[in-house]
């Protein structure tokens, strides 16, 4: 619970009661007794991040110090390294991206890969951030379809810290999950590809001005409002408005006037 009280406290712009709270939660929870299952929570997570934004490494190195284990602890340092880098703090941002990512090397695991290459692209060690993120182990456990997505995923997440610093680094590493949007598109696939065309945008240093090929896949992929409305898919829709609220979607008007009216008139 005071963990809890730490980490809304920290969110909430008051990081010197935050700071009781959490020297009040350490006191009362020994390292060798903390629950397993706490070290790997969310909620450590997102107090373990915001610390690190406000330079509060000892704090934050004694809750990750807590026994966990190994894909816990990486979770834990890739948080600690994205607080840093989003605090100024580069050479701490260094230090847990790659602490981060020698766990995830071992590990096996694809998603954690991601995070760690996520770390190290906010940290400034891109070439590192890509070669992680497109590492594929021969002893992963994940099915290597499944495996082939989160590698995509991952090089869009990386594309996304660097798309201010190196923007033509950054549109190259999208462009795996670019063409797969595009096949899913021209196959005619059963789901709606805009959720994973949003997600591109984040590789652009202006969300409102991607690329051509992104723009005409965002053209395309928002036709299905001229389809009958039962056929809508109502996350797409929702994911519409708010792309055409925040002036993401060219030549929107027609689609805009549509989709502002299911929001508005979700029974119409």
């Amino acid at each position: 619970m005071l963990l809890g009280q730490a980490q809304g406290l920290v969110r909430d712009g008051n990081p010197l009661l935050g700071r009781e709270r959490l020297e009040e939660a350490l006191r009362h929870s020994p390292a060798r007794a903390a629950p397993a299952a706490a070290s790997g929570s969310y909620a450590l997570r997102s107090l373990v991040q915001g610390l690190g934004r406000l330079g509060e490494f000892a704090l934050a190195g004694q809750l990750i110090a807590t026994p966990q284990r190994p894909a816990d602890k990486c979770r834990n340092l890739a948080a600690l390294s994205l607080g840093s880098a989003h605090g100024g703090h580069e050479t701490e941002a260094r230090r847990y991206a790659l602490a981060a990512a020698q766990l995830a090397g071992e590990a096996h695991d694809p998603v954690l890969r991601g995070l760690s290459a996520q770390a190290l692209a906010h940290a400034d060690e891109a070439d590192l951030a890509e070669e992680m993120a497109k590492r594929a182990d021969s002893e992963d456990t994940m099915p290597a379809s499944a495996r082939r997505a989160q590698i995509r995923r991952s090089l869009i997440v990386v594309a996304a810290a660097l798309a201010r610093r190196a923007p033509g680094t950054a549109a190259r590493l999208i462009a795996p999950a670019t063409e797969a949007v595009s096949a899913r598109i021209g196959y005619g696939g059963p789901v709606n590809p805009l959720p994973g065309l949003a997600e591109l945008l984040l590789a652009f240093p202006d969300a409102r001005r991607p690329g051509p090929q992104v723009r005409e896949l965002l053209h395309n992929a928002c036709g299905f409002v001229h389809e009958p409305r039962q056929q809508w898919h109502p996350p797409s829709v929702v994911l519409l408005a708010l792309l055409e609220r925040l002036h993401c979607v060219p030549d929107g008007g027609r689609r805009r006037r549509c989709s502002a009216r299911v929001a508005t008139h979700p029974s119409a």
